[in-house]
């Protein structure tokens, strides 16, 4: 089967399957955003924002480690006794968490200023549960059961869509029962997540891979730390500097912007299999740089159409004017973009299996932060700018780190101007106010026609495309 009959398709049904994934989700978000007041859905993205960094932080790189080393061995028995060892570790992890949440639960409750014991313990028994169907959602990934994927995923979040939409309507629920209601559905897709994976797992472990996998999951998982942190630290500078109502704002906005992710992560679905089992071929480079030339052009397109409807989807979910709300809009799903970019270039960092440089790389994003954070006075758009500041220059610093650590080049001419067309676009509307709708219609139409132009070359040979996987 050649590449390009892959990823295409894979990217549409993953896109699609994730459309979808994301619309449930985003059902979710205005419902709970309209139901609770914009303090109580800031407390909510909160609590769920400090579940993620515990999920990110207790993965400890092991979800990489495992792509990595999947692909390196042929036999599926191998690959078998591979997946069965990180889910044993993973489980370990998860029991170790049990015992330090249960003897840390009351400090944790302090420290998130919850003072609801009840409620802590609901978001601290979330973990487990959600690191386990996120670790069979990536197992049912990387081995091409799509079918098995699609009913995870679209299930998953149709529950808790209906579970809302019950409690909204027929209960007038609480914050607490709609974390409890969560933690039920959790349970329940943990228990058919392992059941559909179950066929890659073995009986008997024997950690014969754990030295392996240790030396190279280990700066992956500072790198989860410090992946993970930054939201709750940037959620928390902006409630230190501004207000529970802002917070709220925040919350909404970001939420909102996430649905770039619909793109990022369906095209990552489909390409990340694909990468790892074509990047020895001697035509790989050309296909790597041809597909970040499309991606590119498909995070500024979505960049700009999200930013086209906003005023509409604002104004039809929320009552309250959100100051700011296009440029707030358009800079924070900008920063998402080239994050979405940075995670592309990443790519040869992982197959130098040099780790410890995609660390080095967040921790000067964190830094750059922080310092930008304590040189300025912080409103609600400064924070944003901040954030696009250090993800630039995140990016720019992981460009040439992997330039130098991996004999694969990357040719990013095409990817650099697009970028720079649409942020000019954005900083254009930001000074001078002027009409979005007609300029981002422009730019929706200029951008295909720049793109088809740059890549008719390589749309006349497709011969690339023609690379084996297994």
């Amino acid at each position: 089967m050649s590449i390009y009959k892959t990823i295409f398709p894979d990217t549409i049904l993953y896109g699609l399957v994730n459309s979808f994934s994301k619309l449930l989700s985003f059902f979710i978000f205005p419902l709970l955003a309209t139901y609770f007041t914009v303090s109580e859905y800031g407390k909510i993205d909160y609590i769920q924002t400090f579940t993620t960094f515990l999920v990110l932080t207790l993965t400890f790189g092991l979800d990489s480690a495992l792509v990595r080393f999947f692909y390196e061995e042929e036999e599926n028995e191998k690959r078998k006794k591979l997946i069965s060892e990180i889910l044993a570790v993973q489980l370990i992890i998860i029991i170790i968490y049990l015992i330090l949440a249960y003897l840390l639960e009351t400090y944790i409750d302090e420290k998130l200023k919850i003072n609801s014991k009840p409620i802590t313990q609901v978001i601290l028994l979330q973990v487990p549960f959600i690191l386990i169907i996120n670790f069979s959602q990536n197992i049912l990934k990387w081995t091409f059961q799509r079918k098995e994927y699609i009913i995870v995923s679209i299930a998953y979040l149709s529950f808790i869509l209906c579970y809302c939409l019950i409690g909204v309507y027929a209960f007038n629920f609480s914050v607490f029962d709609y974390f409890l209601g969560c933690i039920v559905i959790q349970f329940f897709f943990s228990i058919v997540s392992l059941f559909l994976i179950k066929k890659w797992l073995v009986s008997i472990v024997e950690f014969n891979y754990l030295k392996k996998i240790s030396g190279y999951a280990a700066p992956l998982a500072l790198v989860a730390l410090t992946t993970a942190s930054f939201p709750f630290l940037e959620r928390n500078i902006v409630l230190i500097n501004t207000s529970q109502i802002d917070l709220g704002i925040y919350s909404i906005v970001s939420k909102y912007c996430f649905s770039i992710l619909i793109l990022i992560y369906s095209f990552q679905v489909a390409w990340g299999p694909i990468s790892y089992s074509i990047y020895k071929s001697k035509n790989a480079s050309k296909v790597f740089n041809n597909v970040i030339k499309f991606f590119s052009f498909l995070i500024c397109e979505a960049i700009l159409f999200i930013y086209l409807i906003d005023d509409y989807i604002f104004d039809f979910f929320f009552d309250h004017k959100i100051e700011r709300i296009n440029e707030l809009v358009f800079f924070m799903a900008f920063s998402i973009g080239i994050q979405g970019l940075n995670s592309m270039i990443e790519l040869n960092i992982h197959l130098s299996k040099k780790t410890k440089w995609i660390l080095f790389s967040n921790i000067i994003f964190l830094i750059i932060f922080l310092s930008s954070y304590l040189l300025s006075s912080l409103s609600l758009f400064n924070i944003v700018i901040i954030t696009l500041v250090a993800s630039i220059f995140k990016f720019l610093i992981t460009i040439l780190i992997s330039q130098r650590i991996y004999k694969m080049k990357w040719n990013l001419s095409y990817v650099y101007f697009v970028i720079l067309l649409t942020l000019n676009f954005g900083l254009y509307i930001s000074i001078f106010s002027a009409d979005q709708n007609s300029l981002v219609i422009y730019f929706l139409i200029l951008n295909p026609i720049i793109y088809t132009v740059i890549n008719l070359k390589y749309f006349k040979k497709l011969n690339f495309f023609q690379i084996k996987h297994k």
